[in-house]
C-alpha cells in the first residue's frame, strides 16, 4: 500500500502484482543498453575474425547452458531444424565448463554437435551477435518473468534479429520488424526458419534498441514518471 508507482520488465508480472495491489499504477519497463560497447561491423568480417564458414547459417545463444533458460528445448528444436537444414549450426556462448554451477547440459551440447565456444570476453561478444544469423531465446516458462532479456537486445544493437517469446515485453510497437515472437516449441521452429529463409524482412534493429533502450530514453522516461 505505500508503492505508488511499479517499474514491471515483463507483462505476465501484472495479474500477480494486482493481485496483492488492484489498483496499481504501472509501466513497463527495462535496462538499458550502452550502445556503444557493441560495435557495428558486417556479418562477413566477423566470421572471417572468428573463423565461422561463410556459408552457413548460425543460431546463437548466449549464456549458461542450464535449465531456468530452457537449453535442453534450445537443442531439441535445433536438431529438428538440421534434419532437412543440415548446413544450420547451433554457437553457444558464453558457458562455463561441464562442472561449474548451471552447466546442467552441457554433455548435451556436446553430443549434439553444437559449436560450444565457452567464455567470452564483453568487449569480444559483439563479433559473436553479429556473425549469427539469428539469436534465439527461449522463454516459455509459465513462471518467466524477465522480460526481453539482456542479450536479445545486444544482438539486436549488431543487426541481427531475434526469436524469442520473451518480446512480448518490448517496450517499441515494431516488434515484426525486429524478430518473431513465438508462443510454442513449434512456432520457435518455424520462426528461425523463417529468419533464416528471409533475412531481408528484418530491419531497423539497432536503431530500434537505441529508440527505445539507450539510457538517455529510459532515463527520460524515468524523469516523467517521477
Amino acid at each position: 500500500k505505500y508503492i505508488k508507482f511499479f517499474l514491471i520488465c515483463d507483462i505476465h508480472q501484472v495479474p500477480y502484482i494486482a493481485k496483492s495491489a488492484p489498483n496499481m499504477k504501472y509501466t513497463i519497463f527495462s535496462v538499458g543498453l550502452d550502445l556503444s560497447k557493441f560495435k557495428e561491423i558486417s556479418k562477413n568480417e566477423a566470421r572471417k575474425e572468428l573463423g565461422l564458414e561463410q556459408d552457413k547459417k548460425y543460431i546463437l545463444y548466449v549464456g549458461k547452458m542450464y535449465k531456468f533458460k530452457q537449453v535442453d528445448r534450445l537443442i531439441e528444436i535445433w536438431n529438428d531444424i538440421k534434419k532437412t537444414r543440415p548446413e544450420i549450426e547451433l554457437l553457444i556462448v558464453g558457458n562455463e565448463s561441464r562442472d561449474k554451477w548451471g552447466e546442467e547440459y552441457y554433455d548435451l551440447a556436446q553430443r549434439s554437435g553444437a559449436k560450444i565456444i565457452g567464455r567470452v570476453l564483453n568487449v569480444e561478444l559483439y563479433k559473436y551477435y553479429s556473425a549469427a544469423d539469428v539469436y534465439v531465446m527461449l522463454a516459455l516458462r509459465k513462471d518467466y518473468f524477465g522480460g526481453p532479456g539482456i542479450a536479445p537486445l545486444e544482438s539486436l544493437a549488431c543487426n541481427t534479429p531475434i526469436v524469442s517469446y520473451s518480446f512480448t515485453s518490448y517496450l517499441g510497437d515494431n516488434v515484426e520488424e525486429i524478430g518473431e515472437v513465438p508462443e510454442s516449441e513449434q512456432e520457435y521452429r518455424d520462426a528461425i526458419i523463417k529468419v533464416l529463409e528471409f533475412p531481408e524482412r528484418y530491419k531497423n534493429m539497432r536503431e530500434s534498441v537505441k529508440k527505445y533502450y539507450s539510457f538517455e530514453v529510459l532515463a527520460g522516461r524515468l524523469d516523467k514518471i517521477l
